[in-house]
């Protein structure tokens, strides 16, 4: 299976390199020959190799092959005058453009991760070609002094464009909301021209319900991948993978709250910009008036115990108690009817508010702290503890 660069940046930056780079190329060579050969300047310079089309332009593979391949002089004239001073391109450059070519390849179709040296590498040889002046060179010069440490994919992240536009989650989605508001006026100023308008009408309301859903499924998917991270443990040792230093930290930015805000924000502006109550178009009448919830009962109740564990509320209410209680760990089970038979305690209460936090919940029943019967006696003691019974009272239970 080939391995995926899904989210990782320094691939998210060598794609846009190559984007940017093709544009400086087309830019330089049709602003050249435009002038030099007039409107027609297309059909009279590029090399005929199939049916070349002007939207080729933009294509690197195809300025590339032009250049290198094709032996196409004009182009070749146009770079190298507008951006060396000479007449032609010289050997390096050209070697340059090899590489790049080489780069694009790569990263059109990559057979393993993508590492800082391929992003080097890239960015080396387009600062070849690109004039130290423009923003290009500049964003290649950054890369150039990276080094590959514990920080290094934070600042190759900061580089790349969509970084640039959305600093954080907030803005991308405050960005994201006006644009649907812009579309959603354009629409409503269509509507007044257009004898069929509660169609129009029916796309606005579903497009402003679907955005509504997503806007309060984000801080849920988010928290909960955030959650996910807090019982990390290396499967060898037990041990948490992330320190709370580290949770911290990355849950400093989350705010949770925030994401659920701007949903009510929008669903508020949703109502008064919208006559809900009396809407006629198909998307109301189909779904009742309002914005509809694209959520099954079963996904419902689980947002509903999320928020209140989030908002600190009572999770009980959200049951019928009815059901079974979970399936414990047998550890956690034989050490709670221990403390529940030595310290006089109902079994129940100690199942629902002892902590266990101190035993790792999948620790393997034949490792060597359950073959060590000090070890277990210990985790007793020191669960008891842990949980309000004195030390005394629990130096007194006869454990062996």
């Amino acid at each position: 299976m080939r391995p995926s660069n899904s989210g990782n940046p320094i691939y998210v930056l060598g794609q846009e390199l190559l984007l940017e780079f093709a544009q400086f190329l087309e830019t330089c060579i049709s602003s050249f020959l435009l002038k030099r050969w007039g409107e027609d300047w297309f059909n009279q310079c590029a090399v005929k190799d199939g049916r070349p089309q002007l939207e080729d332009m933009r294509d690197l593979s195809f300025l590339l092959r032009q250049i290198l391949d094709l032996n196409n002089h004009n182009f070749r004239a146009a770079i190298g005058i507008s951006v060396f001073g000479e007449a032609q391109m010289q050997k390096p450059h050209l070697l340059a453009l090899e590489q790049i070519r080489k780069s694009r390849n790569f990263l059109a179709h990559p057979n393993r991760i993508v590492k800082l040296y391929d992003l080097s590498r890239l960015a080396f040889n387009i600062q070849a070609i690109v004039p130290a002046s423009t923003p290009l060179a500049s964003k290649c010069a950054s890369i150039l002094t990276t080094n590959e440490k514990s920080e290094h994919l934070t600042k190759i992240a900061s580089l790349t464009e969509i970084n640039r536009k959305y600093r954080n989650s907030a803005e991308y989605r405050s960005e994201v909301a006006r644009s649907i508001k812009v579309f959603t006026d354009r629409i409503a100023d269509f509507n007044s021209k257009s004898e069929d308008n509660y169609m129009f009408i029916a796309q606005n309301h579903l497009l402003r319900s679907l955005w509504w859903n997503w806007l309060i499924l984000q801080p849920l998917h988010y928290t909960l991948l955030w959650d996910s991270l807090l019982e990390k443990r290396n499967p060898r040792t037990g041990a948490r993978l992330l320190s709370d230093s580290q949770l911290e930290e990355l849950s400093r930015e989350l705010d949770t709250a925030g994401g659920f805000q701007l949903a009510e924000e929008f669903l508020r502006e949703l109502y008064e910009d919208t006559d809900l109550a009396n809407c006629k178009c198909e998307f109301c009448r189909i779904v009742g008036n309002g914005p509809i919830s694209f959520k099954e009962k079963a996904h419902q109740k689980i947002e509903e115990v999320l928020l209140a564990i989030e908002t600190g509320g009572d999770i009980k209410k959200l049951f019928d108690n009815k059901e079974p209680r979970g399936m414990w760990p047998f550890h956690y089970m034989l050490i709670g009817i221990t403390c529940a038979s030595k310290g006089n305690i109902p079994v129940d209460k100690i199942m629902d508010e002892w902590h266990f936090d101190l035993i790792n919940p999948i620790l393997d029943l034949n490792s060597e702290s359950f073959e060590n019967h000090d070890v277990l006696i210990a985790a007793i003691k020191l669960i008891a503890i842990r949980n309000g019974i004195p030390p005394l009272e629990v130096e007194k239970w006869n454990l062996e």
